[in-house]
């Protein structure tokens, strides 16, 4: 008698215990009453209202309508929340806690949590397989939070693309395949890690400490990539950073130089204002293994633009030219930039746009050959009988001139004289 007693205490305690229960029920959403609350018993399968532990479903297939919820359960914290079928379902209203884990949240289709999140059994080092957020199939799918997100430990996303627009408030991000999208400015402490081929950070936004490490995949021997448009803190390790805008960052560095080397630096140049080509500003050290430059086809700047795509603002000059040597001139949509790497204020990396050159070379006493051996779009070949004004320039036949291209003119008198130029319209 006293063991029994004993044991139907022990079960009579845990009873008592806010949110322990024997199982978990799962709560499928059915949004059957017309008020999307989740305090409505008819929004749940089976009907009733969901309590502190439950799994929560929200399943594909509903009309639209019925894929939009609100929160309005005071204190509430679930094991987990799967998201199934091709779903598009919206969730806001009061904070929600997931206590699971692994598995927090299983996604397919494209959903959006908008209220603040917090994941309270993430492990601090979380292993190979135990993730927090994963979407359904590799087939991927799209999980947007906006409120603030907080996690106890290493918050870890496999696959998919996890978009957070609110602040993350301190800890660890870790995204394995897939991307990870950071949005807004946000002032926390926060390490972020990125691994496996094909693999993406973006960040937009002021995030100064947001400290980022790029990680090798060993299976596949690839590094992932980083790109965006705003301030980060450190990055280190390997990969590509692939710029369209301008992205800041304490220092492009990290301990040794096998890092340093499969590093790259990925400058897309789509137009000529600020914003609208790669631009890295570094406050520290740029340690890079390779460079390139991916011009679209409407970048056609004027002859003497000048673009600064790296910015260093401390001492010291870059550790190598990953553009090439100093002075080397590359042609990017048919046009002539030069490179330099003491261009700002000494230690910068500069594309200047150099004008096209004319090159005459008398072959014969009655011939002149112009040649052209790279030009601008657009540039005109004119000419014209004096250089004094009394004579007006005219459209060469050549005109407009070929890279590359070279014409020979016939002077059938020496007494003859035309004068010629380049000249963008």
């Amino acid at each position: 008698m006293k063991i029994q007693h004993f044991i139907a205490l022990v079960v009579l305690s845990l009873l008592t215990v806010p949110g322990a229960r024997a199982a978990a029920t799962t709560n499928t959403w059915t949004g059957a009453d017309p008020s999307g609350y989740w305090s409505a018993p008819a929004n749940w399968s089976p009907a009733g209202v969901p309590v502190n532990g439950d799994d929560l479903v929200f399943p594909g297939g509903l009309p639209p309508g019925d894929m939009v919820s609100t929160n309005d359960l005071t204190d509430s914290f679930f094991r987990k929340i799967t998201f199934s079928g091709a779903s598009r379902h919206t969730i806001s209203g009061n904070p929600i806690t997931l206590t699971n884990r692994s598995d927090c949240i299983t996604y397919s289709g494209t959903n959006v949590i908008a209220c603040d999140l917090t994941f309270s059994g993430t492990p601090s080092n979380p292993t190979f397989g135990a993730y927090a957020i994963q979407p359904s199939s590799f087939s991927g799918g799209e999980l947007t939070v906006t409120g603030n997100v907080g996690s106890g430990g290493m918050l870890y996303s496999f696959f998919g693309r996890l978009v957070i627009r609110g602040q993350f408030t301190g800890g660890s991000l870790r995204q394995y395949g897939g991307t990870m999208a950071l949005y807004g400015d946000n002032p926390h402490a926060v390490a972020a890690e990125v691994q496996g081929d094909g693999t993406t950070l973006f960040i937009q936004g002021s995030q100064p400490n947001l400290n980022i490490t790029m990680l090798w995949e060993m299976e596949s021997a690839a590094c992932p990539s980083l790109s965006g448009d705003g301030v980060v803190g450190d990055v280190t390790g390997c990969g590509y950073i692939t710029l369209d805008s301008t992205l800041s960052v304490k220092s492009l560095g990290g301990p040794g130089a096998s890092q340093a080397g499969w590093r790259v630096l990925d400058i897309h140049l789509n137009g000529t204002n600020v914003g609208e080509y790669g631009r890295l500003v570094a406050t520290g050290d740029v340690r890079l293994g390779q460079g390139r430059l991916f011009p679209s086809a409407g970048f056609n700047p004027q002859a003497g633009q000048v673009f600064t795509i790296v910015e260093k603002t401390s001492p010291g000059p870059m550790t190598n030219a990953v553009f090439g040597p100093e002075g080397t001139i590359t042609t990017l949509n048919g046009m002539p930039f030069r490179i330099s790497y003491v261009g700002g204020d000494g230690n910068d990396v500069t594309l200047t746009a150099t004008p096209p050159r004319l090159n005459i070379a008398r072959t014969n006493p009655a011939q002149v050959r112009l040649s052209w051996p790279t030009n601008y779009p657009g540039f005109q070949l004119l000419r014209a009988s004096a250089i004094d004004g009394s004579a007006s320039w005219s459209n060469h036949p050549m005109s407009p001139v070929v890279m590359g291209s070279n014409y020979t003119v016939t002077q059938p008198a020496a007494t003859n004289q035309e004068f010629f130029r380049l000249k963008q319209p």
